[in-house]
């Protein structure tokens, strides 16, 4: 028996540049009563793209020629699907893009990049791999559900519906279940019904930001 709420993560991209390409109107140019606009010299790059991810454009300048820019990899394998010949962590994946890897096509970006740009390299790697995974399906009716982990086998069996926030759980000697609702209430379930009226004479809660009946 659970009590509890679902939470879903989305891997995001990387954020965009903070810096826009300016696109202010240069002033005009009369001839003869016509009114000429003058282009703007650091306008938008083609493409009509407003914003430019540097570490994307890194990315794309350094790895890509071999790796390809997405998950189906390019001459050599991608380096978004999580499983890295050589090293697992950040650090081993600095030190791959810092010295290279002897007897291999990768060769050492030391001497052309700096420390930020390794490893700005490190976590686009790490973000995209994050995007391109299965993302987890939202169960709206979560009773009965079979749930598979690495050792066990579970059902989900929802005892009780309409708390709000539910956060913590004990269990009476008689079998009834203690709840706390983060507003600040203790609720009953007993044999699978939600009592109508809270415990009373509980402390006044602090319900604030992370506070509140935990």
């Amino acid at each position: 028996m659970f009590v509890g709420s679902a939470l879903t993560l989305n891997a995001l991209p990387p954020q965009a540049a903070a810096g826009a390409w300016q696109t202010a109107p240069a002033p005009a140019a009369t001839d003869a009563g016509r009114t000429t606009a003058t282009p703007n010299p650091a306008g938008p790059p083609a493409g009509g793209r407003g914003r430019v991810n540097p570490t994307a454009t890194l990315y794309t300048d350094t790895c890509a020629p071999c790796h390809g820019t997405g998950i189906e990899g390019g001459r050599v394998q991608t380096l978004f699907d999580d499983k890295w010949t050589h090293g697992t962590d950040d650090e081993s994946l600095a030190k791959i893009v810092a010295n290279g890897i002897p007897a291999t096509e990768m060769v050492a970006f030391k001497p052309t990049l700096n420390d930020q740009q390794i490893w700005q390299l490190v976590a686009y790697v790490r973000t995209q791999a994050a995007s391109h995974k299965e993302k987890p399906q939202l169960v709206t009716e979560p009773h009965g559900q079979v749930i598979t982990s690495e050792n066990q086998k579970f059902n989900i069996d929802v005892v009780s519906r309409y708390l709000e926030t539910p956060w913590g759980i004990a269990f009476l000697p008689d079998g009834r279940i203690l709840v706390t609702e983060r507003p600040g209430r203790l609720r009953i379930v007993d044999k699978g019904t939600l009592l109508s009226t809270p415990v009373t004479g509980t402390p006044k809660v602090w319900e604030k930001q992370d506070g509140g009946l935990l």
